[in-house]
């Protein structure tokens, strides 16, 4: 009805762009992994998805300011311990810029990283042409989607071959956003998942435990 496959592509390309100028004017301030993965949580507010989140008109000053309040759960030293194998299931546009700085500092590592991107258009999310437009291809080990059509989260019994393999051989998941949260918080057949996202509404702020809102990144073993 629309008479276009990717209807959020315009907003896509300037949270891409937005995220890529914050990213050159805060990467200096940035060196652990409590730091990058706190990064990669800030970002994952460009959400046009949520009822009554609003996508800030000033992510510079909005992100110094998330930065200096840190994460409400931090888990991210037991996280760290787990990244041998990573899969890292990716979410929005804008937030995959921060997730390619968080990528690059585990590879410097030595970790194997799966990522998986959304297969075809779903909102604002990154697809494998903005995975590739910014270059994760050339930096994961496997670039692969998460499933064969547009899912929101995840179903790993609707994963893509490569992404059930990276499954079945991975050391830590890290799910980034509320719908990888929905989807995999109350399965117990996965290994150690790391949601890191922003609480951005109710109902998944109350079952993390926090204040709408909130950065975490926390631990389910």
């Amino acid at each position: 009805m629309l008479k276009t496959p990717d209807p959020f592509r315009e907003l896509k390309d300037q949270g891409n762009a937005e995220a890529i100028a914050v990213c050159r004017e805060v990467r200096p301030g940035i060196s652990s992994f409590r730091d990058f993965v706190l990064a990669s949580v800030i970002g994952n507010t460009f959400d046009y998805g949520v009822k009554g989140h609003t996508v800030t008109t000033n992510f510079s000053t909005f992100f110094r300011q998330e930065f200096a309040k840190g994460l409400v759960i931090d888990d991210t030293d037991r996280i760290l311990m787990l990244t041998g194998r990573v899969v890292y299931l990716s979410d929005n546009c804008g937030e995959i810029v921060f997730d390619r700085l968080l990528i690059q500092y585990l590879k410097s590592r030595g970790s194997h990283i799966t990522l998986a991107v959304k297969a075809r258009p779903a909102l604002n999310d990154a697809t494998l042409d903005d995975a590739r437009m910014l270059g994760l291809d050339r930096i994961v080990d496997c670039l692969t989607t998460n499933c064969e059509s547009a899912e929101i989260g995840i179903c790993p019994e609707k994963a893509t071959p490569a992404l059930k393999d990276a499954l079945s051989h991975c050391t830590v998941v890290i799910a980034k956003g509320m719908a990888n949260f929905e989807s995999l918080f109350e399965r117990h057949d996965l290994p150690p998942v790391a949601f890191l996202m922003a609480a951005k509404c109710q109902p998944v702020a109350h079952e993390a435990g926090v204040p709408v809102g909130s950065k975490i990144a926390m631990l389910r073993e």
